[in-house]
Parts: structure tokens; C-alpha cells; sequence
């Protein structure tokens, strides 16, 4: 038997998350757990406050909303077709889930049955260590040697690989984010085997679930190393047109501190235009233009060495992240022009001056919106520019 200690699963120093698995079990023993990422986080060694925590139970989503309702407690229908509703208590949600069974599955969606049976629920689940339920005292009732897993770290299919993937093809992204997030090595071979085999099924599945997997994916600690297994299995050729040669851009990931979006990976990952990423990943309206706007900026650095104020004028018109990103991503590729790329990086500590100039303020002196109005306004942007350079030009880390 295995235990939990509230010291090592914060779900078991969480009250409301307990009142909720007291209110159910209060109902009939033992017909409620806390299960999937709280507790594999906590045998893992890594629970935290920032865990979803999710619940299964025996009652049907009708009856588990009616025990809420009668306790007071507010519910909203999140997927409810699927046996999921949504508790909200003092301001946090928690996933409560009937326990379900597969009757039928082509890949792509499943139809579900309620059952009452914690074995049965646990067998439908993706991998061993997401099959963990947990009880309120710490009990953890493990159908799939998922304990073993968790603590080896090993992502592994739950029965046979190739069956559990066919069920659902998500699955073959799901083993490599999981396997980047949470694996360590060696990574199971047959579940590597089964994705590859699987693969080219992935152009079945809505490109809306791809590429919220992938760019969770890509947040992983071990990203470069899975994407590189990705790339031999056939994966990412499935989900990106226009793939970069994994050897020549994958390592290059190591090269961003901070946390940039996932999508801005897409620059060096793929050698599409905007346009076909938006498609291949129904990117959002913000994220393609946060792309094209990437691509100007690139543009601008890199056909001719730009000049301090050409400079200054670029950060006023554009993110710092997004030029910050395309300075780091060619201080990675263009090793030839490093001093250059490493001037302008510098150069982003420099404040900006205020070069709040509009149609509003020219209007008001008597220019007419049109052509005319756009030069002023880069006439007096570049001249704010160039009085300030010329003020701070001993702290300018380039010329140009």
C-alpha cells in the first residue's frame, strides 16, 4: 500500500478540495477520489498549489450537480456530455468527473458509458501514472503499476500502446508532452513504436486539439530531447508544414530565456509563412499577427545593420518581447554577425523616449489626414530620436 502525507500532496492541505470529496463520500463510502495530475505530481515529488484538482465519482453528473446544488455549491456544466462539471469553491474549480467506460472509439472521439467500477475508469485512462486515484486519508489505489511509473518517471501506455493511440490519436502528442514534461530516460519503446506507427492518423484529428498539445509540448523541461524523438517516429512532420531540419533548429530552443509564447517557436520550427501556420494550427487572429510582426522586425534587422535610430524607432512600434526574441534567435543563427546582434541586445536597455506623436496632435495644427500626415509623423519620430541619441550617445552600444 502506498501513502500520501498531507506534507507531499497539497490536494490533502486543500479545504475546499476536501469538502467537496467529504460531501460525495458522505453520500455512500468510498464514492469519491481525488485523482489524474494532483496525485501523480504528489508521488512524483512535485505537487504544488498550482495543480488542477480533479475528482471521480461513482454518481452520474445529474446527481453529482445535486449533491453540490444542496451543499451550496455552485457547478457549471464544462462538459457534462463527457461526465465532467465544474465545482467552483472559495474561488478555485475543481473537475468532478463520473467514472466512465469506452463502448465505442475511432480515433478521434469516444462514446462513454457511467459505470460505478474505479478498475474499469482506470483502463480507459492514457498512461499509468494518470490512472492514480486518492483517497482522503492518502490511500493511493493503483490499478496500472502506475506508483512504479511515477516514480521511475517512465510515461507508459496503459495495456497495449498501439491500442490505447488508436483509441484516440491525440494520445501520440500526448506521449511526447508528457515524456518532455514529466519522462526521464530511457523513454518506453514501445510507446515510441506505437507513435510512429500511428502517426500519419494524426492529420485525422482537429488541428484545434494538435496545437493546444503541441504548444503545451513546448513548454516542457525536456522539449529539444522529445522533439528529436518526434521527428524519428514521423511525428512532427505531421503537425508542422514545412519542418526545419530537427539537427540545424531544435537545439536552438535552449537559446530563449524566459518564457516566451509558444507560438513564436514557429519562426525557426517551420519554414512556413504565417498564413499556412495559422491553418496548420488554427492559430488565433493575435498569434498570426504577432508572427507577421516577427517577420517584420526580421526583416528590418537583418538586410542591412540598422541604425540607432531606425532602432529606437522599431522598439517604439513593436513589442519588446518580439524584437528581444528575433535579436536572441539570430544571436543563435547568424554566428558571423554575433558582436552585431550582441550590440542590439544591449542597445534594449536603453529607455525609450516619449515619441507620442498622432493624427490628433497634426490635425490640431492644420495637416490634413493623407500621405503628408504619415511622413510628419516619421519626420518627428526620427528627429525626437536623433536629439536623444545625440544627448545619450556615450551610452550607445552601436553605430550605425
Amino acid at each position: 500500500m502506498f501513502l500520501l502525507s498531507p506534507e507531499n500532496a497539497f490536494f490533502l492541505q486543500c479545504e475546499p478540495a476536501l469538502r467537496l470529496l467529504r460531501l460525495f463520500n458522505r453520500e455512500s463510502a468510498d464514492s469519491a477520489r481525488f485523482v489524474g495530475g494532483c496525485v501523480r505530481n504528489a508521488v512524483m515529488g512535485c505537487s504544488s498549489e498550482q495543480d488542477d484538482i480533479d475528482i471521480a465519482t461513482v454518481f452520474s453528473p445529474q446527481i453529482a450537480k445535486k449533491i453540490c446544488k444542496q451543499a451550496g455549491v455552485h457547478t457549471v456544466d464544462t462538459g457534462i456530455e463527457h461526465g465532467t462539471i465544474t465545482a467552483v469553491l472559495n474561488h478555485r474549480a475543481f473537475e468532478i468527473t463520473s467514472l466512465r467506460k469506452d463502448v465505442q472509439t475511432d480515433g478521434r472521439h469516444a462514446v462513454i458509458e457511467f459505470c460505478t467500477s474505479y478498475t474499469e475508469d482506470a483502463q480507459r485512462r492514457d498512461f499509468t501514472y494518470n490512472a492514480l486515484y486518492c483517497d482522503e486519508a492518502g490511500q493511493i489505489y493503483d490499478e496500472t503499476n502506475g506508483v512504479r511509473d511515477a516514480q521511475l518517471r517512465k510515461t507508459r501506455f496503459i495495456g497495449d500502446a498501439n491500442q490505447r493511440i488508436k483509441e484516440d490519436y491525440l494520445r501520440i502528442l500526448r506521449f511526447f508532452r508528457f515524456q518532455s514534461c514529466y519522462g526521464s530516460d530511457p523513454v518506453d519503446l514501445e510507446a515510441l513504436s506505437a507513435c510512429a506507427k500511428n502517426a500519419e492518423h494524426l492529420a485525422s484529428v482537429s488541428r484545434e486539439r494538435v496545437r493546444n498539445e503541441f504548444f503545451k509540448w513546448l513548454q516542457g523541461k525536456s522539449v529539444i530531447k522529445t522533439l528529436f524523438l518526434a521527428e524519428s517516429a514521423g511525428v512532427v512532420a505531421q503537425i508542422l508544414p514545412h519542418a526545419g531540419n530537427g539537427a540545424e533548429v531544435f537545439p536552438a530552443l535552449n537559446a530563449f530565456s524566459g518564457s516566451p509564447p509558444p507560438h513564436y517557436f514557429l519562426t525557426f520550427l517551420s519554414s512556413a509563412d504565417p498564413a499556412k501556420l495559422k491553418d496548420a494550427l488554427r492559430l488565433t487572429v493575435k498569434e498570426e499577427k504577432n508572427l507577421l510582426e516577427l517577420q517584420k522586425i526580421e526583416s528590418k534587422i537583418t538586410e542591412e545593420m540598422i541604425s540607432p535610430v531606425n532602432f529606437l524607432l522599431l522598439r517604439s512600434e513593436n513589442s519588446e518581447e518580439a524584437i528581444r526574441f528575433v535579436i536572441e534567435k539570430n544571436l543563435y543563427f547568424q554566428s558571423k554577425a554575433r558582436s552585431y546582434y550582441e550590440a542590439l541586445r544591449n542597445a534594449l536597455f536603453l529607455p525609450l523616449p516619449d515619441m507620442a506623436v498622432n493624427g490628433k496632435m497634426l490635425i490640431a495644427e492644420g495637416i490634413s489626414p493623407g500621405p503628408q500626415m504619415a511622413q510628419e509623423i516619421l519626420s518627428r519620430k526620427h528627429a525626437i530620436a536623433e536629439q536623444y541619441l545625440n544627448e545619450k550617445r556615450a551610452n550607445i552600444p552601436f553605430a550605425g
